[in-house]
């Protein structure tokens, strides 16, 4: 049901101290994606059209690529298909092409680019292969795009090289090739990079961090036989790194953080659009009572969340009250204390030297690869010396220790040759 305006008046009363209501603003008919930082409430407002490809850049093992799904309602969006078994210098034809390519709804490594990818096999992102040896990433698949004006590219990402990415494409003959190469790590403060084929490079969208990106999205949606079908709707995802929880049939007025500090995930997806429904009886957008979310930040801040009004295609507008509740920061070893792993790449051997973070304590290492599989972990609470070595016995490939203890964590990435 939508809420009433007695349940805002009240709900305007318990909050007023430290509560506000912020509006997104999708535009008439979704034109826009709204891009929101929850910490300083800054916002930016770009049109749906600005980028074509995101490319995940926090990281030296990330390969994430997602496909811009966004498509007002008087527009079209981008599709994405497998050309399989095909060579990019083979001609492709359009009546070939099978099923569109959809972004995973977990995470923003796991765009259209990368649903191919065999979760059994670290090596595997999909769109390419790891190659240790090299250490870069070869592109394996030949994707086709069709642009929004209608017309068809078979596109190919040849290769991730350290942390350089060398794109390629061209028409479906052949013809009007062209290339692209870019290094995400020319980009420290973006996690999130944006492509555009009409500048045939990075755009600058956001010039802020951003927590909460307003968008239009692909997501299965239960038809009315109850069937799941892909489809463009309205509604919110999570940036990386940004967590949530979803408080649903519980009176929001009442909920308290404690009570839900193991309920939060980074499934991009977790507010997503069902948050609202469509009322054909009344022929209105309501918004559900006794439904919220807590968001943190990578800060450990938490936001309360609760959705007051969305207006639909007249104007887009999505309105909602936002309440810092707490945080649940603790303190980041990566950023107040010294740490060295060598030599990096190693041979799966390699020292520590924790300097000064000795002093804090530790009770776990712990080692992941790049799905985040647990493959080593060992007792830290005995270690006698600052200075240790550590054998893991890995195979080739990029992986990520843990240091843990009770005030925090330390990360450090590394490569096994």
């Amino acid at each position: 049901m939508k809420f009433s305006v007695t349940f805002i008046f009240s709900l305007c009363f318990s909050l007023v101290l430290s509560g506000q209501f912020v509006q997104a603003e999708l535009g008439a008919d979704y034109v826009n994606q709204h891009f929101y930082n929850l910490e300083t409430q800054e916002s930016t407002i770009i049109d749906s059209e600005s980028w074509d490809l995101a490319f995940t850049a926090y990281g030296f093992q990330d390969a994430g690529v997602s496909i811009n799904e966004a498509a007002g309602l008087q527009g079209t969006a981008l599709e994405l298909y497998l050309a399989e078994g095909m060579d990019f210098d083979q001609d492709i034809a359009e009546e070939n092409l099978e099923e569109i390519i959809y972004n995973g709804d977990q995470s923003w490594d796991a765009g259209a680019f990368n649903n191919l990818a065999n979760p059994m096999n670290p090596f595997d992102y999909g769109w390419g292969t790891y190659n240790p040896g090299t250490m870069s990433v070869d592109g394996t698949q030949v994707f086709v795009i069709k642009l929004r004006d209608g017309s068809y590219k078979k596109f190919m990402i040849e290769s991730l090289v350290v942390s350089t990415y060398n794109l390629r494409y061209a028409d479906l003959d052949g013809s009007n090739e062209q290339t692209a190469s870019f290094d995400k790590m020319m980009f420290p403060n973006d996690d999130v990079v944006f492509f555009s084929f009409d500048t045939n490079g990075i755009v600058s969208l956001v010039d802020h961090s951003w927590d909460l990106l307003f968008t239009r999205y692909a997501s299965p949606v239960p038809d009315v036989d109850g069937t799941l079908v892909d489809y463009i709707i309205s509604g919110v995802l999570l940036a990386p790194g940004i967590e949530a929880a979803e408080l649903r049939d519980v009176e929001p007025t009442t909920v308290e953080l404690a009570d839900y500090e193991d309920a939060f995930t980074s499934q991009i997806d977790l507010i997503g659009y069902d948050w609202k429904e469509f009322d054909m009886a009344e022929f209105t957008w309501k918004v559900f009572e006794n439904l919220s979310y807590f968001v943190k930040t990578k800060s450990g801040d938490v936001y309360h969340l609760i959705f007051i009004d969305f207006e639909g295609s007249s104007t887009g507008i999505i309105t909602f009250m936002q309440t810092t509740v707490g945080s649940t920061s603790t303190e980041d070893f990566t950023t107040t204390h010294d740490l060295s792993l060598f030599p990096n790449p190693n041979n799966g051997v390699f020292q520590l030297d924790l300097g000064d973070s000795f002093e804090a304590g530790f009770n776990s290492l712990e080692i992941y690869n790049n799905i985040g599989q647990r493959l080593f972990v060992s007792d830290a609470s005995n270690v006698a010396s600052p200075i240790f070595t550590v054998n893991s016995d890995l195979e080739a490939g990029n992986y990520m220790l843990v240091l843990s203890g009770d005030a925090g964590n330390i990360v450090q990435r590394f490569i096994v040759k």
